[in-house]
């Protein structure tokens, strides 16, 4: 007797790969997450990743921010290479780069302008949205206060909020990139939007607690006008200009009046644009403070005017400052 052991077709296994559908909001998510990121820099990128990551929002990348990157990035299964690596710390004197004088460069007229260099970069941020925008500002009074236009700090109705953050980011010199060197809150009676002017004040960067930076000369600014023909310069962070700071000769062009902004202001040729609003002009041959560069005009030949309020309309509002902030 022959025992035939018994054929058996087995059904042939096929390992099919799991489609996986990610949601819209995982892959924006990944993608904010595996994007470069540069240190101690401040960025609209960086600010995007903090709030995914629930850290402070302050857009420079730190310690905190990349403790919870590289949290986040392990958590997924992804790769750590492009985070970005902290300096070495090192506890022997910083290493001193000796400048080449530029003496000739910086005084114009008897102004050394890389000690105006005051002008500083105001960020808005969660203001009910998702917008992050920014402008120019100017430390004055004490080197508690920011000078800088009303449309830098309110929303496109003249309305602020309690909710919107403020960051205050300046540089120690032209060449410098701004970095983050407080917070700022809003003071109510020292908003004008019927100017488009207000004061704001300094905050600690992790409440909001006044403060006065300490090493930054706050720019004076005093009851003077700039006459027809004469040389301005103009200070601030348009975004035609890069990320650091940009100066810009012109001239005082004559008197503008304008029916939806109401008051004067002083024509420019001096170039300007879009993140520049609120930053400073200058007598460029004394180095006075002569007024915040606030908006453009444009005529039917197409031709571009900065438009300038004078320091009439300053000086009242930094009285306010002080009384309320």
């Amino acid at each position: 007797v022959t025992t035939v052991a018994p054929t058996t077709t087995k059904a042939a296994v096929t390992t099919v790969a799991p489609t996986t559908t990610k949601a819209p909001a995982e892959i924006a998510a990944e993608a904010i997450l595996l994007a470069e990121y540069k240190w101690g820099v401040f960025s609209k990128g960086t600010l995007r990743l903090q709030e995914l990551l629930a850290t402070t929002p302050d857009g420079i990348y730190g310690y905190g921010t990349r403790t919870a990157h590289v949290s986040a990035l392990n958590g997924r299964g992804f790769s750590t290479n492009n985070v970005p690596i902290p300096p070495p710390t090192t506890t022997s004197p910083p290493t001193t780069t000796t400048r080449v004088p530029t003496t000739t460069q910086q005084l114009i007229g008897n102004v050394n302008w890389e000690s105006l260099t005051r002008s500083v970069f105001v960020v808005i941020n969660d203001c009910g949205g998702d917008d992050i925008w920014g402008g120019s500002g100017t430390l004055v009074i004490n080197g508690g206060y920011v000078l800088t236009n009303a449309h830098v700090v309110t929303d496109h109705y003249g309305n602020y909020s309690s909710s919107c953050e403020l960051f205050i980011l300046g540089a120690e010199r032209s060449s410098d990139e701004p970095e983050w060197i407080a917070r700022a809150k809003i003071i109510p009676q020292a908003i004008d939007t019927y100017y488009d002017l207000a004061v704001i004040r300094l905050t600690d960067k992790y409440s909001q607690i006044p403060i006065t930076l300490s090493g930054r000369t706050p720019i004076q600014i005093k009851n003077v006008t700039l006459g027809f023909g004469e040389k301005l310069k103009t200070l601030g962070y348009p975004g035609s200009g890069g990320s650091r700071i940009t100066i810009s000769s012109g001239e005082q062009s004559g008197w503008y009046d304008d029916a939806d902004s109401d008051g004067e202001f002083y024509k420019t040729s001096a170039k300007g644009g879009p993140g520049e609003s609120g930053g400073a002009a200058f007598n460029a041959e004394t180095g006075d403070f002569i007024g915040v560069p606030t908006a453009g005009t444009l005529s039917d030949i197409a031709d571009v005017f900065g438009l300038i309020r004078p320091n009439s309309y300053v000086i009242p509002l930094l009285d306010k400052a002080t009384r309320y902030g």
